[in-house]
């Protein structure tokens, strides 16, 4: 029976961390999600959690969820800001949207410690750098 089920694979709508400064005046890493498709996306959702080690004790954050409208056709929207002692754990980001009536997914994993300065570049879309996870 699973093999009856259509499963397409997600291109073009990725992640981004993107260093910047926040309301208060402080740098802040934020995670954005990126519409490089052509078509509009609607219905995304977003669950974020991060796990790890502190001090040789296995540690996970809660389960956020984010719920995002539509994202249109090269366009972005923030996913929400990930703090400095979260830098260190394995970030996931799993993703589902829909296009017309297909639904899809993909999982982002980011590693620890590879969001930070040295590993940024120009993303046009967003007008800043930042690293982009795919």
């Amino acid at each position: 029976m699973l093999k009856d089920i259509d499963n397409p694979a997600s291109s073009n709508v990725t992640i981004a961390a993107v260093h910047e400064l926040n309301a208060e005046g402080e740098m802040v890493w934020n995670i954005y999600i990126i519409n490089l498709k052509e078509v509009l996306i609607d219905g995304v959702l977003v669950m974020s959690k991060g796990y790890g080690e502190i001090d040789g004790e296995k540690r996970n954050t809660s389960t956020l969820r984010h719920f995002i409208d539509k994202i249109e056709p090269g366009n972005f929207s923030k996913i929400e800001p990930l703090p400095d002692d979260l830098l260190g754990f394995y970030n996931e980001y799993f993703l589902t949207y829909y296009i017309g009536a297909v639904l899809y997914d993909k999982k982002f994993v980011i590693e620890p410690y590879s969001i930070n300065d040295k590993n940024t570049i120009y993303i046009e879309v967003i007008g800043q750098n930042g690293i982009i996870y795919s």
